[in-house]
C-alpha cells in the first residue's frame, strides 16, 4: 500500500488527490483509531491484518500485467484513515533514513 501511496504522490503532486471521492476525509493522526492504526504498524506490524477492515479502492480501469496493476482515476472510498496513518507512519520511518519500524510512537 505504501509503494502504491508513494506512486500516486509522485504522478499527480497530491495524495489528498485519492480521497476526493470518500464521503469523510481524513480525521487526523489524533484520534484513538488512527492512533492505534500507527501503534499497530510500529509496534506490532505482522498483526496490522487482523485489526484492520481493509481498504477500498474504485478506479475508472484496470490493467493487469504480470507483476503488477496499472489503475486509471483510483480513489480511496473506503480506507482514508488507514491509507493515510499507513502513509504519515512509513513516510516517517522509511523515507527519513530509518531503516527500520521501532516501537517509537
Amino acid at each position: 500500500m505504501y509503494e502504491f501511496l508513494k506512486l500516486f504522490k509522485k504522478a499527480t503532486g497530491d495524495l489528498d488527490r485519492l480521497y476526493e471521492k470518500n464521503v469523510r476525509k481524513y480525521l487526523g493522526g489524533g484520534r484513538v483509531v488512527n492512533r492505534g492504526i500507527a501503534q499497530t504498524l510500529k509496534v506490532n506490524p505482522e498483526k496490522f491484518g487482523l485489526f484492520n477492515n481493509g481498504i477500498t479502492i474504485v478506479a475508472e480501469d484496470l490493467a493487469i500485467n504480470s507483476d503488477s496493476f496499472l489503475l486509471t482515476e483510483p480513489y480511496v472510498v473506503n480506507g482514508c484513515q488507514t491509507t493515510k496513518t499507513i502513509w504519515q507512519v512509513l513516510n516517517e520511518k522509511l523515507d527519513t533514513g530509518a531503516s527500520q519500524l521501532t516501537s517509537e510512537i
